[in-house]
Order: structure tokens, then sequence, then C-alpha cells
């Protein structure tokens, strides 16, 4: 006698749907799986869109051969493309599916029902939609379309509306490949969680990429030709010529079928779901885009999830399907961008998070080699920690530099996090070495003593903006001769760290001393030297005049 399948539907034929899937199959045999998609065309690797579309990849093929077969053939995993998913019914475990093609409505049986929605990029004016130049990229789908567009058009000037990490890589794509782009956005900031210092790095660099970057737009007007083709983007009152528009603004989870079948939703309108990635029904999945954690420990803005991350949640809810233990997830988000030969990124959150969620931070800032000196291909890395001032603990990071080992660094920083790190911890970690790929003592270990020194107090860390509230202070200059001439900040007292001891009598005893080297290192030996020589309130400027440059551009800017 037959036993009848367990009935496994998943909506949504994402990165969160295609891992479920094919992570439940190789457990278990017994099941039927079933996944139910709108595009035509699913499994895919949607981060190589961008090179699509700029024609550093040429054919569509890379995209749309071979991954549904492997689904099928290997995995023995129902598709079922081009139709609507409408309605979930909870009450008899049905959903309402509808068929694009044909347009017939039918019901599908779950047992056990994932939603895979993703998010999808909210837009007011729907009739921008008829307009043949105006396109949303979420799928390949829509990529071979506007690129066919940009061929058959001749298109060499493209704006691109709302930045994030989507929008980002394609502009970043799209100027590499000779095209002029614009990026535009009505916020302030680049990207939401990076603090005003990186953020501003991130829009220099794109900026230096040759990428037009408009921020803080209050008001965006398209307007069209006879054709109905958008000519122009009016904003500000700046108008900009365009030949294509990409829309990436409002990423908002694709949560209407969760909403409409009484799931609990959080308040970033995405399905509520446990560690388990659990609904409020259990017989209901969620990840990725579309989901919220009940425990997640932090408050976090509007991040889209990493391709990465969407991936680790559809393994594990194929896992918990399956009925595999799975690891309780840590929340340590991470967002990181390549320019050209710049990198920059960010793990954990950001000081004004852990402001939000009433948590006492300190940062630091340490500028260090990526390798020795001595090296011909050496460059500086940039490193700000965020730590929690309690219990020590690392909950943050933002690193930018030309080297690789930028991203080896944030993977270094995202295992910290995730393993709850102390700084101590972190400046007692043993890194291979070889003067070709690092420097004797790491970044991150420097960093980390830089913090204990902080935490043991034998040093005041602080910013010149900080002070300027203080209307009796002393400024410090440390540096050799060479770099005075090259910049200072206006008002300060230049003795070169050689000479300080010698020359204690010029400094006054009854004013908070900021002490600035070019980086901080020298900043601190004078500061151990003022403060063994009976000078309490002396503080050394995170960073020295390389951050003081930064947060001067800043000013300017924000």
């Amino acid at each position: 006698m037959s036993v009848k399948k367990e009935e496994i539907a998943i909506v949504g034929g994402s990165n969160v749907g295609i891992a479920a899937a094919t992570r439940l199959r190789r457990i278990r045999e017994d099941v039927n799986i079933t996944i139910f998609d709108k595009s035509e065309h699913i499994g895919y690797p949607a981060s190589g869109i961008p090179y699509f579309l700029s024609n550093t990849l040429k054919s569509a093929d890379t995209f749309t051969k071979g991954f549904e077969e492997r689904l099928t053939e290997i995995y023995n995993i129902n598709i079922v493309k081009e139709c609507e998913v409408q309605s979930i019914n909870r009450d008899t475990k049905t959903i309402t599916v509808f068929n694009l093609r044909n347009k017939q409505v039918y019901e599908k049986a779950y047992d056990k029902l994932v939603l895979a929605t993703g998010f999808y990029f909210s837009l007011s004016d729907k009739e921008l939609l008829d307009s043949p130049n105006f396109f949303i990229i979420k799928n390949i789908e829509q990529a071979i379309r506007a690129k066919d567009y940009i061929r058959n058009r001749g298109v060499k000037k493209i704006s691109i509306v709302g930045v994030n990490t989507i929008s980002i890589n394609i502009a970043v794509s799209m100027i590499e490949a000779g095209y002029e782009v614009a990026l535009i956005t009505k916020e302030k900031n680049l990207i939401e969680n990076f603090d005003n210092e990186f953020d501003y790095i991130l829009k220099n660099e794109l900026t230096k990429a040759g990428i037009r970057v408009y921020c803080g737009i209050e008001s965006i007007v398209y307007k069209k030709n006879t054709e109905n083709i958008v000519t122009n983007i009016e904003i500000n009152y700046l108008d900009i010529e365009t030949q294509l528009v990409i829309y990436c603004d409002d990423p908002t989870p694709s949560s209407y079928l969760a909403a409409n079948s009484g799931l609990n939703v959080g308040k970033k309108r995405a399905v509520l779901v446990d560690s388990l990635f659990q609904t409020s029904d259990p017989d209901i999945y969620s990840g990725g885009g579309v989901a919220e954690f009940l425990n997640a420990p932090f408050e976090f803005g509007g991040r889209i999830p990493g391709i990465n991350r969407a991936m680790n949640h559809g393994r594990d809810i194929g896992s918990n399907i399956g009925g595999v233990k799975t690891a309780e997830q840590i929340f340590v988000d991470n967002v990181f961008f390549k320019i050209k030969n710049f990198n920059i990124g960010m793990v954990g959150i950001s000081e004004a998070e852990a402001k939000a969620n009433s948590l006492e931070t300190y940062s630091i800032t340490v500028f260090s080699g990526d390798r020795e000196r001595f090296v011909p291909e050496a460059s500086q890395i940039h490193i700000k920690i965020i730590v929690d001032k309690n219990s020590q603990a690392i909950l943050g990071a933002f690193i930018r530099g030309k080297s690789n080992e930028v991203s080896r660094k944030l993977d270094v920083l995202i295992t910290s996090i995730h393993s709850g790190l102390t700084v101590s911890e972190l400046s007692a970690l043993n890194f291979t070495y070889h003067p070709s790929n690092s420097t004797i003592k790491d970044t991150l270990n420097i960093a980390g003593m830089i913090a204990c020194d902080y935490s043991d107090g034998l040093t005041n860390l602080a910013s010149l903006e900080n002070s300027e509230s203080e209307e009796d202070i002393f400024i410090l200059d440390v540096r050799n001769k060479k770099e005075r001439d090259k910049s200072m900040v206006l008002n300060s007292k230049w003795i070169p760290l050689a000479e300080l001891r010698s020359r204690l009598s010029e400094l006054p005893k009854d004013k908070n001393i900021y002490i600035y080297g070019n980086v901080g290192l020298r900043g601190y030996v004078a500061e151990r030297i003022l403060k063994n020589n009976d000078f309490k309130n002396t503080f050394n400027i995170s960073g020295g005049i390389a951050s003081i440059k930064i947060n001067e551009n800043i000013d300017n800017n924000y």
C-alpha cells in the first residue's frame, strides 16, 4: 500500500526558496517539493545581474540554462513558473494559485509552507511602468529587457533612483563599462546604517569612479516626451538628462500573503519568525528579505539581506522541516562594496544603532598598513570598531582600503561578533603572517590593544569636533615639520614628539590638551609622556590628522 507523501510548497524561487528545497531534498526523499514563482527562470545567480547589464557577462544563458534542469533532474523538485500565489488558506492548508499564462485558478494542498517572496521596490507612480525606458530590475527577465533597450537604443546615460547594495553594484558595474551614471536618493546618507564618516568615504569613492551622486533630494520629477520615454529627471530644480532609468527605491518586504492570511507581521512589515524560521503558524516558515526575527537582539534599519545570508536562511529552513537541528541564528549583519580597486564595508551595528538600542559604547579608529611598509604594494587600511563599554564586546566595525585584506578582516570581525569576543581577546588573536600579506602586528590586534588601553584608563580617546564646545582647550601637534607643512589644525601648538620631553614647560596644566599625530600612534605616545609628567587632562585624537581631515570634509558636505 502506497503512503501519501508529505507536500512541501515553497512560494518564491529566490535564494531562500532554492536553498530550502535542495537542503530538504538532501535530507528526505519521501516528500513532494514544489516551488511556485512568477518568473520565467529561477535558480540562477542573481548577484551576476549587474555584470550582465553592463555586458561583462555577454549571454543570458549564464542565468537561463542548466539551473532548472538541475533542480528537476537531480533534486526531483517540481517547478511551477509564471504563476502567482494569491492567498494562503490556513484553515484548509491550501494555497490559491493563478496561472499567468492560461489565467486558470486552482488550489494546491500543503503540509508545510515556505514563504520566500523576498522584497520589492515600492513605486507610487504606477504610470512610470508604462515608460519603455523605466525599469525595476529584480530578476533576469527584467534585466534582459533593460539590456535589449540599452543595446537597441544606443543608451549611454543611465539614472539609478534609490541607493542600496543592489543599486550601488549596478552603478559600479555600468560606470566601469563606460556608461554615464547618476545615482539619486532622497536620503541624506547613501547607506542608512553607515555613520557619516564612512558614508562620506563611500560617496567620495563613487564620485572618484565617475558616478554622479545626488543625496538628500526632496523632489524627484520624471519628465517624458511624446513617446512616453523618460528624458529628464528634475531633482531639487536640477535637470538630469537620461536615456534609461533603473528604479531601486523603497525596498519593501513582500509580506502581503502572510498579512492577508493573519500571520504576525513586524515593525518593518516583514513576517515575524522565530529562531527556527517558523511564523506564528508552526506549519509555515519564512526567511530572507521577507522575514523579521522575533528574537533579534537589535533593532536594525531597512537593510536588504545579502544573498549569502538568504542562502543560509533557506538551508536552515530545509533542515528544520526535515527534522535536522540547526544552530541558533546569530544576527551579524554585513555590507560590502568593491569600487574598482577600493573596498569598503561594515559588520554588526553602528554607533547610532547601538544608541537606539540603549547601549553605551565607544569607538576605536585605526589607520595601519595591509602589509609591511617595505613591500611595494603596501597600502593603508582604515578601521573603526564599536565596543560595548560594559562588556567590552565588539558590536560592530567599519573598514575601508584598497587591499583584499578589507574583506578578510571583515570576516574576522563577523566571527568575533558572532563568538562574543572582547577587545582583549581580539588583541591576543594570533594571525598568520608574511611580510607580503600582513603586518607583524595585525591591524585588528592594534585595534584591540587601543581599546584595552582605553578601558584600562591608559588613554583618553577624543575627536576634535567633540572638543569644539569647550572654551579653553589647547591643541598639540606632535608630527614632524614636513607633515605639518602639508596640513595642520589652526591655532595648534607644534612640538615634534622627539622634542616633547624637553619642552614640557611650554604646555599648560590648567587646560585640556588635545594631541594629534598622523594616525594616532604618536598622539598616544605623547599622551602617555604628558600623563606621566602630571598633565592629567590630556586626550589623544583618535585617528590623528587623518580622521580630522575626514571630519572636516563631512562638516562641509552634511
